[in-house]
């Protein structure tokens, strides 16, 4: 929430309270409209108004003070419990706040009577539980602690985090004495912000997430917890789930099937490693093809080692299929894997697949991974593949079993419609340290796609020298603003890198660069390029 934000509307009513407050005649004479106001202010529920607000729970009209002091509380408990700390800590920290007389001068024997009516006393003593006097917020702690409504759990909670060991040691025995089955519903409405606490190491002490969790997994209190999985912020989910799965009883199978359906991959990661030591033998097989299909990698190589966790010969069908799976790491773990049973015809297999119906692409990939030169004849009819997803696959086999020999074959590719195989291509050419060709490097600045032009600045930066400065001059001033700070950035390095003095006909071509660029304004790069160049001779 934005606790330094305050409407127009909002601010005008806090504006026009003070203006009455000040101005005797005019309460009598146009009568005291502060109540009205006060209660207008509160159905804003803008937390921002409520240290504005503070100091008429002092008036002198105790119909005021009391609507100010229901005003303070409903404006605190509006705040969504996740919010509390930094409803605390920006008040804490707010100068306007903490030099505010009434305020900073708050002393202990002034807590108890700061709440002007029954029903408003947990936002208050809330309220005041921020002070930054530790004395004053033990105080409030032991007021908030004889509240039974609910309102003050927040801030207890919060306090059980505080760093003065009397005050933390108050909030603690208050929780404590909360922690009942039938204040399940409280525990509940503040789960964010006890995961949010449970982070910290004084607050983790009091244990209380733990025991809400270990409430949560009972049969009669199981729907609560799966409707939280489901439906909180990840965090809360995530936090919930990890806590309760670890939690003996027959709620894991539930979990792990909740988990594994669900869209947050982090949960269906943690359901994914739990489900072996949870799961009977005919469940697991079920949810391990669950796994198998899953789009994360992490999950699959779950089921995978799940499969293989016996090292007798069922384990060998699971790695087979792995060998055709479309992450990297997971076809080199089944590699790794088969090779320690005997198999090595990797190669091979990658060969025929090519050859069979299926994934071509996932082939391509796995030949470039386990083959040689010589299958570059395979590789080759692919590279014109009307699949997108072929040609890159082929770009990268090209790279990988072809290195230098094949640059000028991976040249052809930088001026493509897809972004990935143009990078393939451009990073084929950067490993294999080929030699560039300027002029051909400067024309991939005439495309129109904006990803040619940034694997030309790429590359430019790799012709060396002088050589490379004027393609660099160029896309300096390109429309497309990546392209251009691409360009700046190496410009910049290459002014301060270089020492020696352009050739004649390099001289040229970074002149007739210069003229072609129309820099729009002078901006820092402008005067910068300008400067280098005159000490050059080159302006």
């Amino acid at each position: 929430m934005q606790f330094d934000r305050i409407s127009s509307e909002t601010e005008r009513l806090i504006s026009d309270v003070w203006a009455i407050t000040r101005s005797f005649v005019g309460r009598i004479l146009q009568g005291d409209q502060r109540v009205s106001l006060l209660a207008e202010i509160a159905a804003a529920g803008e937390p921002a108004a409520i240290a504005p607000l503070f100091g008429m729970l002092f008036d002198r009209s105790a119909g005021v003070a009391e609507a100010a002091s229901e005003c303070l509380h409903r404006l605190a408990i509006a705040v969504p419990p996740e919010d509390v700390p930094e409803l605390a800590d920006w008040y804490t920290r707010a100068d306007w706040w903490n030099y505010y007389e009434r305020w900073r001068q708050l002393r202990v024997a002034d807590v108890a009577r700061l709440p002007k009516t029954g029903s408003s006393r947990a936002g208050v003593l809330g309220l005041v539980s921020f002070h930054r006097d530790g004395y004053v917020r033990e105080a409030a702690v032991r007021e908030l602690a004889k509240i039974g409504n609910g309102f003050e759990l927040p801030f207890l909670l919060l306090r059980v985090n505080d760093w003065v060991p009397q005050v933390r040691a108050e909030a603690q025995a208050a929780v404590a004495l909360r922690m009942r089955e039938d204040n399940l519903p409280a525990f509940v409405r503040n789960l964010p912000l006890l995961v949010r606490l449970a982070g910290s190491t004084r607050a983790s002490k009091a244990g209380v997430f733990e025991w809400l969790v270990d409430h949560l997994v009972r049969l009669e209190h199981f729907g609560s917890l799966k409707n939280l999985i489901q439906e909180s912020a990840r965090p809360v989910s995530r936090k919930c789930f990890r806590q309760a799965i670890q939690i003996t009883g027959s709620h894991q199978v539930e979990l792990v099937w909740l988990g594994l359906r669900s869209n947050d991959i982090a949960l269906r990661l943690l359901a994914a490693r739990a489900a072996p030591n949870v799961l009977a033998p005919t469940d697991l097989d079920a949810a391990l093809e669950t796994m198998e299909h899953d789009g994360f990698m992490p999950i699959r190589r779950e089921a995978l080692l799940a499969r293989i966790a016996d090292e007798g010969e069922a384990a060998t069908a699971p790695l087979e299929a792995a060998l055709m799976d479309r992450n990297a790491s997971l076809r080199e773990l089944a590699r790794f894997h088969l090779a320690r049973r005997g198999r090595n015809d990797f190669a091979a297999r990658y060969r025929l697949a090519l050859s069979a119906d299926g994934s071509k692409s996932i082939a391509l990939a796995g030949l470039a991974e386990t083959g040689s030169e010589s299958d570059l004849e395979l590789v080759r009819p692919y590279l014109t593949s009307r699949f997108p997803n072929e040609r890159f696959a082929a770009v990268r086999a090209l790279v990988r079993l072809g290195g230098a020999k094949a640059a000028g074959e991976l040249a052809e590719f930088l001026a493509g419609d897809h972004a990935k195989i143009t990078a393939a291509a451009r990073q084929g050419l950067e490993a294999a340290e080929a030699t560039y060709d300027a002029e051909r490097m400067e024309a991939l600045l005439d495309d129109s796609r904006p990803h040619v032009r940034r694997a030309a600045v790429h590359l430019g930066k790799e012709l060396g020298g002088w050589a490379g400065l004027p393609l660099l001059l160029r896309a300096a001033f390109d429309g497309d603003a990546e392209v251009a700070a691409m360009a700046r950035s190496r410009v910049r390095k290459f002014g301060v890198r270089v020492f020696t003095q352009p050739s004649e006909h390099e001289r040229a071509r970074i002149i007739a660069a210069v003229a072609a660029t129309k820099p729009g304004i002078e901006d820092d790069f402008v005067t910068e390029l300008n400067l280098f160049l005159r000490s050059r001779g080159l302006a």
